[in-house]
């Protein structure tokens, strides 16, 4: 499990799901942070079948998902490790031999955990992951104890609020010019969020990278971000609007 998380990282591969034991695994945790860091991804792991409380210690860098069933009970283990909770009992899917059947399992609500997180960075390819797990973290229906609790972790992930969310860190480009060698770029511009430049030399196999030599400047209702010194005559841009 290891090895085949940091090939993934290696590979570029931003969401790695283990259907498998050992949450609380240090060797593990060592692959999520390699992921992390390295393809800027978020590796996640059952909250495991059954009932009752679970001594796992809580990794930073795991994310161990609970399973809910249709009304948001909780239908698995619960302590310390768990980050969030997802659908997985009685869940309708694909079986062998070219079947459907019902199944249970936090193999199932860990992949849709995992399903959520890669549309949120398809849609956004420069958030991190920090940035994703915030986004699930404000939008999540909190089912258990105020905030963070062994039984759903921040919550029951919330996949229609948390697009809605995303959507915003997408700033519509009204306009981009180059004035004397440096990029201008004008945007819609919302108070209370924090605006990032981001630019890549390719659109294939694009390597994102924040714009560190930048220039923010407001008029109204738009914001102007400018690049001082592009590294290209032809790079494409982002801009991403977070939270602060």
């Amino acid at each position: 499990m290891y090895n085949a998380t940091i090939w993934a990282a290696d590979h570029g591969v931003r969401v790695v799901n283990i259907s498998w034991s050992g949450g609380d695994s240090d060797t593990i945790e060592s692959a999520a942070y390699y992921l992390k860091v390295n393809a800027r991804g978020i590796l996640a792991m059952p909250g495991v079948n059954g009932t009752g409380f679970l001594n796992y210690t809580n990794q930073p860098d795991i994310y161990c998902i609970s399973m809910t069933d249709a009304a948001d009970n909780l239908q698995s283990k619960y302590g310390n490790h768990i980050d969030f909770a997802a659908p997985g009992w009685q869940i309708y899917s694909t079986t062998t031999a070219g079947g459907y059947e019902f199944g249970s399992g936090t193999s199932y609500s860990t992949p849709l955990f995992c399903g959520v997180v890669a549309w949120l960075f398809s849609l956004n390819p420069t958030l991190g992951p920090d940035d994703v797990i915030d986004l699930l973290k404000n939008t999540a229906a909190d089912l258990g104890p105020p905030g963070w609790d062994q039984y759903y972790g921040w919550g029951r992930i919330n996949f229609d609020a948390a697009a809605s969310a995303a959507l915003v860190t997408l700033p519509n480009i009204s306009d981009i010019q180059v004035v004397n060698k440096q990029v201008r770029i004008s945007a819609g511009f919302h108070p209370g969020l924090i605006y990032r430049l981001w630019r890549t030399p390719q659109l294939v196999r694009p390597a994102w990278s924040p714009v560190t030599n930048l220039l923010v400047q407001t008029n109204g209702s738009v914001i102007i971000l400018t690049d001082l010194l592009p590294v290209s005559p032809a790079s494409l841009y982002r801009i991403q609007a977070v939270l602060p």
